[in-house]
């Protein structure tokens, strides 16, 4: 017989050492080697990439601050009201609703063709500096002037037919903290705005001496955005980007010194040198950890196993096979008396986040048997309740995704499943690709008139079919129209507002969106389907003007204003706007629900009427930037305004 080589045998003890040696110290080496490698001018590159992200950043959010502006500015100068009598009531009322609605405009006035004053409205809390401001030498372009650190933008438009120009007042302290507020990734780096003129006017610093005339004579051109290395003054290296702001002709500065990008290589490299040692401490610690708490109770566990299924073969020097030959041993006596517990992993796959709000959380989703994206929504039925209340809650999510998944509308978000876990429910919906009508507002403004009727059109028809079989929306609101960029509109959480209402104990509350919710609803708590009507006449009064018609400084003033306050038509804002679409949105936005459209139906032949065009899903943003709208109210539990707490109904 010819003799057997003997194999190597690998004890456990050694294998743990291999083990966390290769997955401890190997991505460390290659890290080290690697980072050793980095040059100066690589990770240069990788700082004029951030300076030039930061750059267009603050390029796009000062452009969108003066558009903003623009937008004010251009609507009054064309506003017949004003024009025609500055000084009656219907102007006033203009001058101060728009004070109000705008908190960073600290003056309006109006002058004549001679420069003289008119008639103006002011905060009353400016000072003298500010308010000399309106009646400075005019100028075609946008001024700032800073008081007190704080830039001051004076700005004219031409009124219409020659007869003076508006001059509009404005707080930079906004943009100001926006800017400041930017994080920089390093030390002296800094992030200015210039004007025109090359002056500053606003930034993380107060001087321009630190820039590079080079990189202020590139940026000047006004056209691109770009980046690169420059000489300052004193000669020194200084790594930075510019971009324009629209088309003021202003633009965005970045710096940063080049020297920091060397200090920050070198620190790069020597901690990695430290996280290697201690790399090399940590793994000889889990290895002896490892002998003592494993390797040794493995080598009785196995000889109790030998022992115990009647071994006699003497240990290998492998615990894990001498192991596995037990239970091999073991399992031939305890077959088929034992089997493997099934783990429900779960139909729907969780890939990433999409958004998150008062009413749940919303994931995007995929479905693994039906191949398809979706999205999977969920919903709070609150943790202090009764275990009864709850299972009836969850009962009635149920019906509501029945009764919702039975639309079938092309302007209905499809729910396909509902699911009630505990305190938690979540829906698995249909996923639009896209985004909210609140995001294509908020980064556009006012709509044409034929877009505006023609989404408006898509919603109603929406919540014909809902309330013909019986559900009310209760938060109709932009961030609830989902615009797909294949073109559709579709309205979205039909039922879960009343859900969510239903799970709060107290009976003088309700839920719904600041600015959106009807006046009946703010007096005593009632909702009907001419209610869900109102909330649509307020977003086709937001997409016909930009403005949101109750806004107000908090949400009690904003609730007060639905309930007294009565907007000025959208013609007033918009004079190009026709009478017919103007009677529609004053007609929804009626305080008397009797004194609306008497159905959704009715609403949608009034819309088709008057329809004349199709959507333009072009105007959608397809950016990869979601950027935080600070300024808009999200749903939430709100306290009805009665037991004399609140204003009378008419």
């Amino acid at each position: 017989m010819t003799p057997r080589t003997p194999r190597f045998k690998l004890g456990l003890t050694l294998r743990i050492i291999l083990a966390l040696a290769l997955v401890g110290l190997g991505p460390l080496l290659v890290a080290f080697f690697l980072l050793v490698r980095i040059q100066r001018e690589g990770y240069g590159d990788q700082v004029l990439v951030t300076h030039s992200v930061a750059a267009r950043t603050a390029a796009e959010r000062t452009a969108s601050f003066l558009d903003s502006l623009a937008v004010v500015g251009r609507t009054l100068a064309g506003n017949s009201a004003l024009l025609a009598d500055p000084r009656s009531p219907s102007a006033q009322e203009l001058l101060r609703g728009t004070l109000e609605s705008r908190p960073d405009i600290a003056l309006l006035a109006l002058l004549d063709a001679r420069g003289e004053l008119v008639v103006q409205g002011a905060r009353r809390d400016l000072s003298a500096e500010v308010s000399a401001l309106a009646t400075g030498s005019g100028t075609d372009n946008l001024a700032v002037t800073r008081f007190e650190g704080v830039p001051w933008l004076a700005w004219d438009f031409p009124l219409e037919g020659g007869q003076g120009r508006l001059r509009l007042i404005a707080s930079g302290k906004g943009l100001a903290e926006s800017i400041r507020g930017y994080e920089m990734s390093a030390e002296e780096a800094a992030l200015v705005v210039i004007d025109q003129d090359r002056q500053l006017v606003t930034g993380t610093t107060e001087s321009l001496e630190e820039f590079a005339p080079e990189q202020l004579a590139a940026a000047a051109t006004g056209k691109v955005a770009g980046a690169g290395e420059y000489r300052d003054a004193a000669g020194a290296s200084v790594l930075g980007a510019f971009a324009p702001v629209g088309r003021q002709g202003w633009y965005v500065l970045s710096r940063q010194p080049a020297r920091l990008a060397e200090r920050i290589t070198q620190g790069i490299r020597r901690d990695s040198v430290r996280s290697l040692g201690l790399a090399l401490l940590l793994v000889a610690a889990l290895s002896s950890l490892g002998h003592l708490g494993l390797v040794r109770p493995l080598r009785r566990l196995a000889g109790a196993q030998r022992e115990l299924a009647g071994v006699a073969a003497a240990p290998s020097g492998n615990e894990l096979e001498d192991l596995r030959n037990a239970f091999e041993a073991l399992e031939q006596r305890v077959r088929h008396h034992q089997e493997l517990d099934r783990i429900f992993l779960g139909r729907y796959q969780v890939v990433r986040l999409l958004g998150h709000g008062a009413m749940g959380t919303v994931f995007l989703g995929w479905d693994p048997k039906l191949e398809r994206q979706l999205a999977l929504k969920t919903v709070r039925l609150g943790t202090d309740l009764a275990e009864a209340r709850r299972r009836e809650l969850s009962a009635k999510l149920m019906q509501e995704a029945v009764t919702a998944a039975r639309f079938l509308h092309p302007n209905i978000i499809a729910v396909y499943d509902v699911e009630a876990a505990g305190d938690l429910a979540f829906l698995a919906m249909e996923y639009l690709e896209g985004c909210g009508l609140e995001r294509l507002l908020w980064r556009r403004g006012a709509l044409a008139e034929d877009q505006a009727v023609t989404l408006a059109l898509a919603v109603a028809r929406a919540l014909a079919a809902a309330h013909g079989q019986g559900v009310v929306h209760r938060d109709i609101k932009p961030s609830n129209v989902l615009l797909g960029f294949d073109g559709s509109i579709k309205v979205t959480d039909f039922g879960i507002a009343e859900l969510v209402s239903a799970t709060n104990r107290a009976t003088d509350t309700f839920f719904g969106t600041p600015g959106y919710v009807p006046p009946e609803t703010l007096v005593d708590g009632g909702y009907s389907e001419t209610s869900d009507l109102f909330s649509l006449g307020v977003v086709l009064y937001e997409c016909l003007t930009g403005i949101q018609p109750f806004a107000g400084r908090d949400v009690h003033q904003t609730l007060r204003r639905t309930v007294e306050h009565h907007p000025d038509a959208p013609q007033v804002l918009r004079p190009e706007l026709s009478a017919e679409i103007n009677h529609l949105v004053l007609t929804l936005l009626e305080k008397r629900p009797r004194d609306r459209y008497s159905s959704a139906a009715a609403l949608v032949s009034a819309l088709e009427r008057l329809n004349r065009g199709s959507w333009d899903a072009g105007q959608l943003p397809r950016d990869s930037e979601h950027t935080e709208i600070d300024t808009v109210i999200h749903s939430q539990l709100l306290p009805t305004l009665s037991r004399g707490t609140g204003p009378r109904r008419s």
